[in-house]
């Protein structure tokens, strides 16, 4: 990947959703080690790491202590984990279902557009 970085270009846009009970048990009170994890649509309004291969909804910029989370569902966001065997450009994106992101199977569309793989680092940049 290049040595600049387009996180948060793009005219950024960030909702405020309830977490699922899942996902809420699986960040704890691990909150900032949770921003920049890949977030679905789990259940009506409401966001969570979802099961592999569901279409990427956005991005956790923040968790707060009750429940609810800031997600960027615009513009670029960059360094997100990808999964190394199923990550590539030119490719919507989809969630791994432990806060990744990894390429879309055939037929899924999502919010999010990967424009950056690096399989040493194994890090994905997506555009929403």
């Amino acid at each position: 990947m290049s040595d600049f970085s387009m996180n948060g270009v793009g005219g950024v846009v960030c909702v405020t959703m309830p977490l699922d009970s899942t996902t809420k048990a699986s960040i704890g009170k691990n909150y900032d080690n949770a921003k920049g994890k890949a977030v679905a649509i789990t259940d009506n309004n409401t966001v969570g790491f979802g099961s592999d291969g569901d279409p990427l909804f956005g991005v956790l910029t923040k968790v707060e202590h009750d429940g609810y989370a800031s997600v960027q569902v615009k513009g670029f966001s960059c360094g997100l984990a990808g999964t190394a065997s199923a990550t590539a450009i030119n490719k919507y994106a989809a969630v791994d279902g432990a806060g990744g992101v990894k390429s879309a199977g055939t037929g899924v569309v999502s919010n999010g557009y990967i424009t950056a793989f690096d399989s040493t680092s194994k890090t994905t940049d997506i555009y929403m």
